[in-house]
């Protein structure tokens, strides 16, 4: 189900599966959306809560003109995190194993590791 977040500079638009409870964030990369992730959603479902965002400037999420670097992306994240109610969650992107991601995703991902020691992130 498609839902609307309105944080405090931009709407963040997201689908959600809410059968499962184990908290899972799906980042897409570049140029994409959160509807990529929608196969793998369904087979999860059963056993997570998921989360599939349109990342700021994609899908149907708001598009500044400015604000793209990736704390502006954890801080979405973070605003989405505690909206529903989350303080850890799974996160999953393509590309994360790399030294150097070479997907929105995976560098988002990677980045709220290093940069968000207030929050329980796996992936």
């Amino acid at each position: 189900m498609r839902q609307t977040l309105n944080l405090s500079n931009i709407q963040l638009s997201y689908l959600e599966w809410n059968r499962g409870k184990e908290p899972l964030i799906v980042l897409h990369g570049l140029a994409d959306c959160g509807l990529v992730w929608s196969s793998l959603a369904e087979s999860l479902s059963t056993t997570h809560h998921i989360i599939a965002p349109d990342l700021r400037g994609h899908g149907n999420s708001s598009k500044p003109e400015t604000g793209y670097l990736f704390t502006d992306f954890i801080g979405d994240l973070e605003g989405l995190m505690a909206a529903l109610g989350w303080s850890s969650a799974h996160f999953f992107s393509a590309f994360l194993e790399c030294e150097n991601p070479h997907s929105l995703g995976g560098a988002t991902t990677r980045s709220i590791s290093q940069f968000n020691a207030c929050r329980s992130v796996f992936y």
